[in-house]
């Protein structure tokens, strides 16, 4: 067999198998958010963080992808090897352009979770017109008080 054959072979299978991977959900070819939840079935911390991810599917479920990654199936190992997996939960946070922004290894704080995400998915929502732009007044709780021995400075 020629080499230039050798070559066109390779190239077709390459392009085919890079398509079923972006079919099969694979994070570079989703153009969304993706997060990826590596964890064993007994695992408790996982259990104990699982209403999070499940309140994060539900308010991102039109910008952000999740997957659930069982450690202890074989079928996972290359996308564990693929995402440096070592602990159990890990949960990595994926750009729509297929870039890991955040990996979390162990039950990481729920604030610090929602933040990753919401960071990356995208906001068309403009400031509402009824709000305000620039800056405020301080309010007169928060003015600062009096220093015994300095003049005061009027204000306006």
């Amino acid at each position: 067999m020629s080499l230039a054959r050798r070559w066109l072979i390779f190239t077709v299978m390459a392009l085919l198998a890079s398509s079923l991977l972006a079919a099969l959900g694979g994070c570079g070819g989703t153009g969304k958010v993706t997060v990826l939840c590596f964890s064993t079935e007994g695992n408790e911390s996982a259990k104990e963080f699982k209403p999070v991810v499940d309140e994060a599917k539900k308010k991102y479920e039109d910008d952000v992808v999740f997957e659930d990654i069982d450690m202890d199936d074989p079928a996972n190992k290359g996308k564990i090897e693929e995402y440096h997996v070592t602990m159990d939960p890990t949960y990595v946070i994926v750009n729509a352009e297929g870039k890991v922004k955040q990996t979390f290894m162990g039950k990481p704080q729920e604030e610090m979770f929602n933040s990753a995400i919401a960071g990356l998915v995208p906001t068309d929502k403009a400031t509402p017109p009824s709000v305000p732009t620039g800056s405020a007044p301080v309010p007169p709780s928060s003015a600062p008080t009096p220093v015994p021995g300095v003049p005061e400075v009027p204000t306006e």
